[in-house]
């Protein structure tokens, strides 16, 4: 699976994303937060805000989104203008 990261997201977690190998029985998008804050705490903590969205094929996604058949998830912050 395809994980993207952006904004301040993408500084926390190193890099904009890349292809990750998710353990079986990472059945939705609250699992597979989950498992990133077990993975990396620092990442996990910033996915876990209300304010991050989620985005599966071009659309948002809530956190008991299924990911069996989802390639790419984008992890979005929330965007401020000025």
């Amino acid at each position: 699976m395809r994980l993207l990261y952006f904004g301040r997201l993408a500084e926390v977690a190193g890099s904009r994303g890349g292809e990750v190998a998710v353990p079986d029985g990472i059945a939705t998008v609250a699992a597979l937060r989950d498992w990133i804050d077990r993975e990396q705490p620092e990442l996990g903590a910033a996915l876990a805000g209300s304010t991050v969205r989620v985005v599966i094929a071009d659309a948002y996604a809530a956190d008991d989104h299924p990911l069996a058949g989802v390639t790419e998830i984008a992890f979005i912050p929330p965007v401020s203008g000025g």
